[in-house]
């Protein structure tokens, strides 16, 4: 026994001076289920490639990581207790809280310094400006945010929401119905949907874009979304997720298109030299904006997000949430480890 018990000390040392790695027990991990805000696309491949190359198991999280149907879809999957964490518009969930003020979800990493909240069409509709929608058929799915939030949009632009038409279309039907002109427009992210029609054909030239954020609604967008007391009993959890999702994000920035490769394992489709160029395209516009190269990601501007919190709130006509029920940082990585890279 104690010669076995000392070859086995000598084996480990020879193990570790050659760099062989032996067998250990296995290390224990904590299932975590993740909602996305949409379908296996670029921006989504962060969560798709922390999982694959091994950023949520260093953490010892066992992630599955699932797709939605819109921001909505995973406010709603995190509020009922389906999902763990969400990925999702922090509007979308601003909103939620202010209707259902006894069953609040926290933002804990807001990811997308800007929105990318849009109404797209075609050029050859004559729609470039706000005031173009009146008399105009939006083609909106009830899930979608940019439909959720529009009438803050049309607050903001002096729209009278009776003159146009917002039709409930399928996610999935969106783009094909705006280029067969069964709709005038669509509600969408730009991310999204600029990509989309130029996957069915549309040249980048033939698409007319409306940003809300060029029209009077400045908002945070994306963030990861817990409810309160999960977070509260899982707070190591909570840090880890985050601390993943940092070095997937820069991961995403050095290397797009070996992140975009990690979605083929959830669709064998994905094309993803092309999904690498809707990840450039969204971190360029949403991620890596100035104040997020001077201050680090989710460096959450209070005033700024007090003001989109009064926004969303006053176009639906509800209390606006408190600040400290919408966004925490207390789960963040120190600062100095959310700087992208230079």
């Amino acid at each position: 026994m104690a010669e076995g018990a000392a070859m086995m000390r000598v084996a480990k040392v020879l193990a570790v001076a050659v760099g062989i790695v032996l067998p250990t027990a296995a290390v224990a991990q904590t299932a975590v289920k993740f909602s996305l805000d949409f379908r296996f696309q670029g921006p989504q491949a962060v969560f798709t490639g922390a999982a694959e190359k091994g950023m949520f198991a260093a953490e010892k999280l066992a992630v599955q990581v699932d797709a939605a149907n819109g921001s909505g879809d995973a406010v709603n999957r995190v509020a009922s207790g389906a999902y763990d964490i969400g990925f999702a518009d922090i509007s979308a969930m601003i909103r939620f809280n202010a209707q259902n003020p006894d069953r609040p979800l926290v933002a804990v990493f807001v990811a997308y310094d800007s929105s990318p909240l849009s109404i797209l069409s075609l050029k050859a509709k004559g729609i470039a400006r706000p005031a173009d929608l009146a008399g105009k058929t939006i083609g909106a799915p009830d899930l979608d945010t940019g439909r959720q939030i529009f009438p803050v949009f049309a607050k903001a632009n002096a729209i009278d929401p009776a003159k146009l038409t917002l039709k409930p279309v399928d996610i999935r039907l969106r783009e094909p119905l705006l280029v067969r002109g069964e709709v005038d427009a669509i509600t969408g992210f730009v991310t999204s949907a600029r990509f989309n029609l130029m996957a069915i054909g549309v040249k980048p030239e033939d698409i007319a874009v409306i940003r809300y954020a060029d029209h009077g609604v400045d908002l945070y967008s994306n963030a990861v979304i817990v409810q309160p007391a999960y977070a509260e009993k899982n707070p190591e959890v909570v840090r880890g997720f985050l601390r993943a999702t940092v070095k997937a994000m820069n991961e995403s920035l050095r290397d797009p298109l070996g992140m975009a490769e990690t979605l083929k394992k959830r669709d064998a489709t994905v094309d993803a030299a092309f999904e690498a160029e809707r990840l450039k395209f969204l971190n360029e516009l949403l991620v890596l904006t100035p104040h997020v190269k001077a201050n680090g990601y989710s460096s959450v501007d209070a005033a700024r997000m007090t003001k989109a919190i009064a926004l969303v709130a006053d176009a639906y006509g509800v209390a606006p949430p408190a600040l400290g029920t919408v966004y925490t940082d207390r789960f963040l990585p120190p600062a100095a480890e959310r700087m992208p890279p230079k």
